[in-house]
């Protein structure tokens, strides 16, 4: 026996037996076929321990567990339609028909329970029950709806004011989607392709209208790529990987000749103070403060704080593990302090890997790995697609269209070879992600059969032999109208590699990274070349494929709906997100959206939970109601009109109307659209010149 007189189980945890009363109801289980019932421990457990901390029976240092859950409660467990080796848990079993997302938000109702009802419960569903047993208890009398004296009926009322009886009203039914994703929301690019198949071609901008995440991103992203395109091209973007040191602060990363290692050098001290401690972070803030070149060798003094004039830099966890604690440390760095991830191995070169600090390797976890940003436009020919991109983030760097990126040597058989010298760089202008094999079963949780992605743009070598024209390089001046990034004139003689009027198209196997401005690698490296980090990405790769335990066996990619699913956070900036976030409430967010696009049903002003203004209705106000006449909308709250109307004073109002719902919504916490099952393998990477098409904006 344990404390208390209690059962221990083998485990050693003590059994804590729960009282008799519930108000659980079978019939409120969920009747999806997809729907089984799973292992409740996590509530057992963490109910054990708040109940017997509110008894006052809690002893640090044991582990408690209920001995069952209370009668009529199942905890169910449902696979995402999006991604269906992903699983949704709640516990059903309310006489409300709603679930709970997690043991916090049922302990209210929990300790309902174990009082044996003796008190109102304060949970969040149990608000609509005492709703509907008020009002079904209440005398017939009082159940009437107000706003005409009593005896006068609707009829007599109106013809008395000269008003002609209305016909009955039709009832607003809440907006269907052909197809919805997990959270219940509107799938977008699932009826896109339904419509593909049915009119065999489509041309169409995305436009999600009923999300509230896409509408809350418009202006934020268009702010953010301007910023972006006015930045040199070595600045650390929101959401990259980086390489960032803390200690020692003050000084410049210089090579060390006799060591053969990079360390920091003091100016004051005119000596190497020591090899710094190199971590792998995200960016998560960016400077408010405008930066230049001089701001990457040395931190030199500004207007605002470091907090305003520095990067915040969080420690990146492990990508595979659920233990996410490392990225709760962060600190505000300055960009003297930052290096790009892919220059890790020249950085590090001299020190062990054993010494490396985990954030490093965790960081290279994810370099064979995609995601696009802001999907814009899809078009396609059946049973193929794309959908335009304004970014993707490769690996460690977020590329926008305008970005000069270096791409991958080959041999004469179109092989990557390391071996020979890096000669081209692609500018992007188009960012494509292609579906293969689209599934137009509404279904179905996938958008095709395979996907991959595709940079288009103008190519330019250093190599005269591989030039469409070896006799005519770029002028100064086509040089600064072809390429956004400065300098680039250092770095040799350009030349066109295809014919003017044609584009390349390349996979992301072939791409190293962005190109950056030749004065940078002149004062970092002291050496103006394009392949300088060409083996530490290559390796750095290598290293995710076998490292990445979400790439597919087979595939050497993975693609990550999002970049915070790619990175595998639960949260940045401090804040959880998505299906991590107990406080998101889709429901909510869809029944404002419906609000905003003026698709309002009675419902969703209820699921939104805006606070309304109590006492007399006002025409255009969020959830009012007109009368057929000014008269009777003003009735409602005076018996004055009433009484001047020669009927009897009206009944005080009482809200015990119920409000019917069309359409019954199971809106899931948190989850994320999966767009293919795979990507593509470098077997199928080819690069294709094709004929340069429109962008579209």
């Amino acid at each position: 026996m344990g404390p208390q007189g209690y059962e221990v189980d083998q485990k050693g945890r003590v059994v804590v037996p729960i009282n008799s009363f519930s108000d659980g109801d079978p019939s409120a289980w969920p009747q999806h076929s997809n729907c089984v019932e799973t292992d409740a421990t996590v509530y057992l457990e963490k109910l054990g321990m708040q109940w017997m901390k509110e008894r006052g029976e809690f002893q640090q240092g044991k582990t408690y567990i209920l001995d069952q859950l209370p009668d009529g409660y199942v905890y169910w467990a449902r696979p995402r339609q999006s991604r269906p080796e992903l699983v949704d848990k709640f516990l059903w079993g309310h006489p409300s028909g709603k679930y709970f997302f997690s043991p916090n938000r049922f302990w209210p109702h929990f300790l309902y329970l174990m009082n044996g009802g003796s008190e109102p419960c304060e949970c969040e569903h149990c608000g609509s029950v005492r709703k509907v047993s008020t009002s079904r208890g209440l005398p017939a009398s009082t159940q009437r709806r107000p706003g005409r004296a009593s005896g006068i009926s609707r009829s007599a009322l109106n013809d008395r004011i000269g008003l002609k009886q209305p016909g009955p009203s039709k009832r607003t039914r809440r907006k269907k989607f052909l197809a919805v994703d997990a959270e219940g929301n509107q799938n977008v690019f699932k009826e896109l392709i339904y419509q593909l198949k049915a009119d065999g071609t489509l041309e169409r901008p995305v436009l999600e209208e009923s999300n509230m995440d896409w509408r809350a991103e418009r202006k934020l992203l268009k702010n953010h790529f301007t910023r972006v395109r006015m930045q040199h091209s070595f600045f650390p973007r929101l959401g990259e990987l980086v390489l960032w040191y803390a200690e020692p602060p003050n000084g410049e990363i210089k090579f060390h000749w006799q060591t053969q290692t990079y360390q920091v050098y003091s100016a004051k001290e005119k000596k190497f103070v020591g090899i710094p401690t190199w971590y792998g972070g995200v960016v998560t803030q960016v400077p408010e403060e405008p930066l230049n070149l001089h701001d990457a060798i040395v931190e030199t003094k500004k207007g605002y704080a470091l907090n305003r004039s520095g990067f915040r830099i969080e420690l990146f966890p492990d990508p595979n593990s659920s233990n996410k604690n490392m990225s709760t440390q962060y600190k505000y760095i300055p960009l003297s302090q930052i290096r790009p991830l892919s220059f890790w191995s020249i950085y590090l070169q001299g020190v062990n890997t054993t010494d490396f600090h985990p954030s490093i390797a965790h960081a290279l976890t994810i370099t064979s790995s995609f995601s696009m940003l802001d999907k814009y436009y899809f078009e396609g020919v059946w049973p193929n697609a794309s959908v335009l991109c304004k970014g993707v983030y490769l690996g460690a760097e977020l590329l926008i269209p305008g970005d000069a990126v270096r791409l991958m040597p080959l041999d004469r058989d179109g092989e990557i070879n390391i071996n020979r010298k890096v000669t081209d760089v692609l500018v992007i202008d188009t960012i494509e992600f292609r579906l293969m094999e689209c599934d137009a079963n509404l279904q179905s949780p996938l958008l095709s059969q395979s996907t991959t992605a595709r940079l288009l743009g103008k190519v330019y070598t250093l190599d005269p032999k591989l030039a469409f024209d070896r006799s005519t390089p770029l002028t100064d001046s086509e040089v600064t109208k072809s390429f956004d990034c400065t300098g680039m004139r250092e770095y040799g003689l350009w030349y066109l590699r295809h014919e003017p009027d044609k584009v390349t198209e390349v996979s992301l196997d072939y791409v190293i990274g962005r190109c950056f401005e030749s004065e940078y690698m002149d004062i970092m490296f002291e050496n103006v070349v394009l392949d300088l980090d060409l083996v530490g990405v290559r390796d750095a790769r290598l290293f995710g494929r076998d490292a990445d335990e979400r790439i597919a066996p087979g595939k050497e990619w993975f693609c990550g709906d999002n970049r915070l699913e790619q990175l595998g956070l639960e949260s940045i900036n401090g804040i959880e997100h998505s299906r991590y976030d107990d406080s998101r409430d889709p429901r909510m967010y869809r029944a404002i959206m419906n609000i905003i696009n003026d698709e309002a049903v009675d419902a969703d002003h209820r699921d939104s939970k805006i606070v309304r203004q109590l006492g007399r209705a006002h025409e255009g106000l969020i959830g009012s109601r007109s009368g057929y006449t000014t008269f009777d909308s003003a009735g409602k709250h005076s018996s004055m009109v009433a009484t001047a109307l020669g009927g009897e004073a009206a009944t005080p109002y009482v809200n015990t109307e119920l409000v019917e719902i069309d359409e019954a919504e199971d809106g899931d916490a948190g989850s994320s659209r999966e767009i293919a099952p795979s990507t593509d393998s470098g077997d199928e990477l080819v690069v294709v010149p094709m004929h340069k098409r429109q962008r579209r904006h």
